[in-house]
């Protein structure tokens, strides 16, 4: 996946996440927060270079796909996409 689908599918993921139901509060923080982040480093030029944290990200993005396979199957197979895709970045 390049850059732009990856873009793409984060820009999918928030209008999922836009109209999705039964998500309480504190995961939909968690989501938004890690889209976010996301974005920020598609964002910079230097996102290969951002080691600690895009660990920390990719970590991050995982638990949440896990979790919300079962609950959400659409938000989680798009997380899994996205961290794929930022894994192909080398991100």
């Amino acid at each position: 996946m390049n850059r732009d689908e990856l873009i793409k599918t984060l820009q999918t993921l928030h209008k999922e996440l836009a109209g999705a139901q039964n998500i309480d509060s504190e995961t939909m923080k968690l989501l938004q927060t890690l889209t976010a982040d996301i974005q920020k480093v598609l964002d910079s030029d230097s996102a290969p270079e951002i080691a600690d944290s895009d660990q920390s990200l990719s970590e991050r993005l995982r638990e949440a796909a896990i979790e919300f396979e079962v609950r959400h199957p659409q938000l989680g197979g798009l997380i899994e996409r996205i961290t794929d895709g930022l894994a192909g970045l080398g991100i």
